[in-house]
Parts: C-alpha cells; sequence; structure tokens
C-alpha cells in the first residue's frame, strides 16, 4: 500500500508543505526547501549548499514518517484492504515458501522499484522547474536591491538613523 497510495501521499504531503512554505516563510526559507536544488551560483562558481540538503533530508524523513503513519491507519481503519491484497495470494495456500518469497522478494523488488522511479520523477520535475526559478528569483532580488539602494541615496537608515553612503 506504501508504495502505491503511499506515493500519493507523498506528493501530497511534500506539495502542502511547499505552499506552506511559500505562503508563511521567507523566500529563502520557501527556496531552501524546494526538492533537488542544492546547488547555489555564486560569483566563484557553483557551490553546494550543505543546509538546503540537509533541510530536504529532514523534512522528506519527515513526510516519508507522516505517510507511514498514514498507511497503518488506513489499515487499521479499512482491514479489508489487506485482506484484498491476501486475495491475490490464495495462489500460494499450499505453498508456504513460494509465498513467502513472493511476498519478500518479488512484490518488495517490483513495488519498490515502482515507488522510487515514480518518487524521483515528481522530486526531480519539481526541481527542474525551480532550479530556474530560484536563480531568476535570486538575480530579480539583486536587481530590486540595487534599486532600492538608488532610491534612498543620501536618505537615513531607518535601523540606525545613519546617512546610507552614496553609490557611485
Amino acid at each position: 500500500i506504501d508504495a502505491t497510495l503511499g506515493v500519493f501521499v507523498e506528493m501530497l504531503l511534500l506539495r502542502f508543505i511547499q505552499r506552506l512554505a511559500r505562503i508563511h516563510c521567507s523566500r529563502e526559507i520557501a527556496d531552501a526547501l524546494e526538492p533537488g536544488v542544492y546547488w547555489k551560483d555564486t560569483v566563484l562558481g557553483r557551490e553546494f549548499q550543505m543546509a538546503s540538503y540537509f533541510n530536504q533530508l529532514f523534512l522528506w524523513l519527515l513526510i516519508v514518517t507522516a505517510m507511514k503513519i498514514t498507511m497503518v491507519a488506513t489499515m487499521q481503519i479499512m482491514p479489508w484492504v489487506v485482506y484484498a491484497i491476501n486475495f491475490f495470494l490464495i495462489g500460494f495456500t499450499d505453498r508456504p515458501r513460494g509465498k513467502l518469497f513472493a511476498v519478500m522478494i518479488c512484490l518488495p523488488l517490483v513495488m519498490n522499484t515502482f515507488q522510487f522511479v515514480v518518487t524521483d520523477s515528481f522530486i526531480k520535475m519539481r526541481a527542474g522547474v525551480t532550479s530556474h526559478r530560484v536563480v531568476e528569483v535570486e538575480h530579480k532580488h539583486e536587481e530590486e536591491e540595487e534599486e532600492y539602494h538608488r532610491r534612498v541615496q543620501g536618505a537615513s537608515c531607518l535601523g540606525c538613523l545613519a546617512p546610507v553612503p552614496l553609490s557611485q
């Protein structure tokens, strides 16, 4: 169940958390939580963002944990799902070793491969869209900052009431 319905739950949780971050957090935090974006272009070249990597790893582990809890709750609330899955294994009633092999080796191999491919594709899809956007946002932010400093030349800084130096 976690390799099928669980992947869908993971995707929904990831998108929900990203949407919350975009609405309620700063741009830097929301961008840091974008999956698959671990590099930042700097003057010196590309720089690996260790903090972004570990933030995303921690977030993903929380999402997977929440998904597992949700799937256990689903099986407890709707036990017929487990019975339906067991129905597909009825051909192994006489062969417990065959059933064990199917349940412990064959099904996990197929289902975990499916889970990995689907999860990887929606994380990469988001990252591909986002990595371009992050660079554009950073560039736009720098332009806005320069424009702001041009407008307030000679004015005082609200934080310290010291004059802002004139840029050349």
